[in-house]
């Protein structure tokens, strides 16, 4: 019994003297905690900067863009009343009614008219053809059986040159 009494003792002793180290250590850990807290606040207030940087950087390039969005439809629906208008212009100088039915004229023709009448008025840069067919068809109706049917070109005074096949 004696010998489980100073085992007891001992045991007692030991994990006092444990208990007692640890709580030496306490201030020592607490010291250490504190100081990566510190670090680890810092380098949180450094993300949360950033974080508010990019917020506020990303706010500008979204509203930059939505400004050149707006100005690229603003510039797209100019182009296109400005399309429109030389449309019209051309119809107006060289498309003309007829009142024979069966004249008219054909895509190839009226692409080719405009592409000369287009780069003499206004140079090199002119809208495509499928455009010009398709104010065409707004203007005069519907292209059918290969052609605007009861309209010509009007070449002014001159007619165009026409180059049949000759046999010989």
């Amino acid at each position: 019994m004696n010998t489980n009494r100073i085992l007891l003792d001992r045991i007692h002793h030991m994990d006092i003297n444990n208990l007692m180290i640890k709580i030496n250590e306490q201030p020592q850990k607490l010291k250490e905690s504190k100081k990566e807290n510190k670090k680890l606040q810092k380098k949180y207030n450094k993300l949360e900067e950033n974080r508010i940087k990019i917020q506020e950087q990303t706010a500008i390039l979204e509203a930059e863009i939505k400004r050149a969005e707006e100005e690229e439809t603003k510039i797209q629906d100019e182009l296109k009343v400005a399309k429109q208008e030389i449309f019209y212009r051309f119809c107006e100088e060289r498309i003309i009614k007829v009142d024979i039915e069966y004249m008219s004229i054909g895509k190839q023709e009226v692409f080719d008219d405009f592409t000369h009448w287009f780069t003499k008025n206004h140079g090199n840069n002119r809208p495509k053809g499928q455009e010009l067919y398709e104010f065409l068809n707004k203007k005069i109706g519907a292209y059918k059986k290969k052609g605007w049917w009861g309209y010509k070109i009007s070449y002014g005074n001159v007619e165009p040159i026409v180059y049949a096949n000759i046999i010989e």
